[in-house]
């Protein structure tokens, strides 16, 4: 992730986390600097790393096997844009690893991901989009608002862009497809089971009626604490975005972001472990 900190703000995020290990470059004034964190239990290779980014592969173990995980931060300055694709393109040819590449590419990809101040360039928009494409990559799904980067200028007028984002190989879709718990399988085949031995005339409503209601339990009671903290976080975030910026909103915004990527890790986490 790009931080915008110096090293002893982001070893308070590490251990606000709760992360045992990390890997950081402190920010260059009040742009980019990088972070990359991980539980003692998971191994990490530091492969090579910059300014702009950090390369790492990835040990999944014998169910998921090596991947790789670079994390990224495209230069600001228009005129050295360029050498950011440039690099992108490079890290692209470097192994043949699954690869997800995640973080600030100071760029947009199509005209939606701006609102406010001054049209992008479609030829700019047109060599993010290249690069992209030198590897085939494709921009992961996420949850939350749309805009990752929010500033108010001294008019009070806003401009919304998204500039972050994660870009996955075809390999590391498939590697990592949505996880499912494997305690589903269990509590519908138990609940058609169930259904079966309804005397009714129509047993296969009870069986689905039965699959509904133990999955909704088994959902809330699983998933409700993480899920409502993680909904209640977003709602938070949500409405700081939309208030006149100022230091104090500014500051509420970076932590509630902070205890969201760890409420999320959690969440991911809980997927991983019963996938």
């Amino acid at each position: 992730m790009e931080t915008k900190s110096d090293i002893d703000w982001m070893k308070m995020v590490k251990e606000h986390c709760g992360f045992k290990d990390g890997f950081s470059y402190p920010s260059e004034g009040a742009s980019g600097g990088l972070a990359l964190f991980w539980d003692s239990d998971i191994q990490v290779q530091m492969m090579s790393s910059s300014v702009f980014y950090i390369d790492a592969p990835v040990e999944g173990g014998s169910k998921f096997g090596r991947w790789r995980l670079t994390t990224f931060y495209g230069n600001p300055n228009t005129s050295l844009k360029a050498n950011s694709w440039h690099l992108l393109q490079s890290l692209s040819t470097v192994s043949d690893l699954p690869w997800v590449v995640i973080g600030d590419f100071n760029e947009i990809m199509n005209a939606k991901e701006k609102e406010g101040g001054a049209s992008q360039p479609p030829q700019q928009m047109a060599q993010f989009n290249s690069a992209i494409d030198f590897r085939r990559l494709k921009e992961l799904e996420f949850v939350g608002p749309l805009f990752t980067l929010i500033y108010q200028r001294g008019d009070n007028y806003q401009i919304k862009e998204q500039l972050d984002r994660a870009l996955v190989t075809l390999d590391w879709s498939l590697l990592f497809p949505m996880a499912r718990d494997s305690r589903c399988d269990h509590i519908v085949e138990s609940s058609w089971i169930e259904g079966q031995r309804d005397a009714s005339l129509f047993p296969i409503v009870s069986c689905l009626n039965l699959s509904r209601g133990k999955l909704e339990d088994w959902n809330r009671n699983v998933f409700r604490h993480v899920g409502r903290e993680i909904a209640r976080l977003q709602i938070q975030l949500k409405w700081l975005e939309m208030q006149p910026s100022n230091p104090g909103i500014i500051t509420n915004i970076r932590w509630i972001r902070i205890d969201l990527n760890c409420w999320m890790e959690k969440e991911n986490a809980m997927w991983m472990q019963r996938a």
